[in-house]
């Protein structure tokens, strides 16, 4: 017969033993998908205006909406970023 000491143990050694496989599980779900690693790693880096360091997402034209500097696109940090003709946004994780 198991006594009370010995019965207690076992129970708590199944829900701490439960717990951690429940985290792994979660941790290995969380592992697969890269927009946590951006996450981990801070804010994408945000094209910026060359003169005031304006973040330049949403941008409409050529010209930052802070200081009126006009701008190429070619002379913004674009990793991040894409023009669609019309506004500058963000890329998706996605197509990377």
């Amino acid at each position: 017969m198991i006594e009370l000491p010995e019965l207690l143990l076992i129970v708590m050694l199944m829900v701490v033993g439960g717990g951690l496989a429940l985290w792994l599980l979660w941790r290995m779900q969380v592992a697969a998908e890269p927009q946590y690693y951006v996450r981990a790693l801070g804010p994408p880096a945000e094209p910026k205006c060359p003169q005031c360091g304006y973040g330049l997402y949403y941008a409409e034209d050529h010209r930052c909406p802070e200081c009126g500097r006009s701008f190429e696109i070619k002379e913004l940090d674009m990793r991040l970023a894409q023009w669609d003709g019309r506004v500058l946004q963000p890329k998706k994780l996605q197509d990377e």
